[in-house]
């Protein structure tokens, strides 16, 4: 599963290949000692030729240093590349860039070999450049062979970036990005089989080149979608809540969110299969319930009477939509200043109860924990007009609420009497929350807020796959202060959602669910959490 996703946009890789590799080479060991590569390819081209000299070769003096041979060379017999690049007779040597059009001449013609005799050559000089040995690395890498990839990588890597030169142009992509994005897929194979520092170091690569922002979007694409193969679960106490139950049972446990000490699971009647797809268990419509945890008691909703008389006006309540019920219930405890009574607001994902029936809504309400009652007090205008990113966080309260993370993280306050999401202000993020979506509400801990957020990877055919980080804001919410990498909860890359976070005294409890049929929690103490943050 992981080579679907390191080569999304590369077709000359497969998943088939990349699970054959791993049966083969075992989880055990390093890659040298799965393959042998060090001890065979990665040498350099077999050549005599001395790249610090003052009398330059001619083109057909240095085909007879390339072959060993003391035959004299007809024109006729030099190979096509030299023809094109450099001519029969002009001596070469002192012009780069002659040697990095020669390396690029062969590795278009597939002669991969006479490539690296020309990529080496260029590569022994004093002060060498890097763009030879990268297009080597590139070609070596697009025909598969890792090892010597990631040794032309290395050659590169240490040429430094030269000044500004008109006879040989700086080709600013390959000192500035290209390299390192050459190495997040080589190290996957290279340096990633070991142990879970080896798997940190890919990621993190990622994590920078995705903060690049010299990037293009093509490549922080490709990037984005790498992330998965490297992403480690987190370790902890793991605790199942409910059980997964059969395909022939109507209702399947999903998410759980943390009302103070009190857990509330969402349940539903469909389930995803093998290859992502999702299918209802019964009827014809997607249903969701909230479960108090510990207890048979389901969550009554009903409408409260203002509600009711404008759902009755507006027609706002779709009981023929396709998704019924209250989905990723947020809560959050707030307490009035008048009274210094708590009110229990939350916020829902709904399409039965929507200002218009084709698009999700957010749903406020307010729930009663004595009998267990969720009052449904108005459906919430987004900022964007009747279709509402569904993943809004509450932030201690209603008058402060993350909207969306990216492109830029947007908070606002949910204006009662308007029954709008007010957008106050934006803050910058970090470019490698490309694709960012809200988890749980925020909880403060030591003057900073902390939210899970998560990235969704989509992959044709087959389910899709849920990364999570940990976002941490100032008291203000003027500054992201620090964030983790990225991290799953279960070993195998799979449909992850969290909507429970807790702050223990040794650690954080997460709540989460896993292919909306099982729920969990996971107890992590704090010297697992700091590893986290890069």
């Amino acid at each position: 599963m992981a080579a679907a996703l390191l080569f999304f946009f590369l077709s000359t890789w497969s998943v088939q290949r990349t699970e054959r590799h791993l049966k083969n080479n075992g989880s055990n060991g390093t890659f040298c000692e799965k393959i042998g590569c060090f001890s065979t390819t990665l040498t350099p081209a077999n050549t005599t030729l001395q790249a610090v000299s003052t009398n330059y070769p001619t083109t057909v003096s240095l085909l007879q240093l390339i072959d060993g041979s003391n035959s004299v060379h007809e024109e006729n017999s030099v190979p096509k590349c030299y023809l094109q690049t450099i001519g029969s007779e002009r001596p070469i040597g002192q012009n780069e860039i002659d040697i990095l059009r020669l390396v690029q001449c062969y590795i278009r013609s597939g002669d991969l070999d006479q490539a690296r005799i020309w990529t080496d050559y260029a590569m022994a000089r004093a002060v060498p450049r890097a763009e030879p040995a990268y297009y080597m690395c590139k070609a070596l890498r697009e025909k598969e062979d890792y090892a010597l990839a990631y040794y032309y990588y290395l050659l590169a890597s240490r040429a430094p970036k030269p000044a500004p030169n008109e006879d040989f142009p700086v080709e600013h992509a390959v000192y500035d990005y290209l390299l390192e994005f050459e190495k997040s897929i080589i190290w996957y194979y290279v340096g990633a089989f070991s142990d879970r520092s080896t798997l940190r170091h890919g990621l993190a690569l990622c994590i920078r080149l995705l903060e690049n922002p010299s990037l293009p979007s093509d490549l922080a694409t490709v990037v984005y979608n790498n992330i998965p193969v490297y992403t480690q679960p987190l370790r902890g106490d793991t605790r199942m809540l409910r059980a997964e139950k059969t395909h022939a049972e109507p209702w399947r446990f999903s998410t759980p969110t943390f009302l103070d000490h009190d857990i509330l699971i969402r349940e539903v009647n469909y389930y995803s299969a093998d290859d992502g797809s999702y299918h209802v268990s019964h009827g014809n419509q997607v249903k969701t319930r909230l479960l108090v945890h510990g207890s048979n008691q389901y969550i009554t909703v009903r409408e409260s009477e203002i509600f009711h008389r404008r759902t009755a006006e507006k027609g706002w309540h779709h009981q023929d939509a396709y998704v019924q019920g209250l989905e990723d219930t947020r809560v959050v405890t707030t307490r009035e200043c008048s009274s210094d009574a708590s009110i229990v607001y939350t916020l829902s994902a709904s399409m039965e109860y929507s200002r218009n029936e084709q698009y999700m809504n957010q749903v406020l309400g307010i729930l009663d924990r004595k009998n267990w009652t969720l009052t449904i007090q108005n459906v919430i205008k987004g900022p964007s007009g009747e279709r509402t990113e569904k993943n809004w966080a509450f932030v201690g309260g209603i008058d402060r609420v993350v909207h969306e993370w990216y492109p830029s993280i947007k908070i606002g306050h949910i204006d009662l009497d308007e029954g709008e999401l007010v957008i106050d202000r934006s803050i910058p993020a970090p470019p490698s929350f490309l694709n960012m979506r809200g988890s749980t509400p925020g909880v403060l801990y030591n003057d900073e807020w902390w939210f899970v957020t998560h990235m969704v990877n989509h992959r044709s055919g087959e389910r899709r796959v849920y990364t999570h980080r940990i976002v941490v804001l100032n008291l203000d919410l003027t500054v992201v202060t620090r964030h983790t990498l990225p991290f799953t909860f279960n070993a195998d890359a799979d449909i992850e959602y969290c909507l429970g976070l807790r702050v223990v005294s040794d650690g954080l409890t997460f709540g989460y669910s896993v292919r909306d049929r099982s729920s969990w929690i996971i107890q992590t103490d704090w010297a697992e959490i700091k590893q986290l943050f890069d």
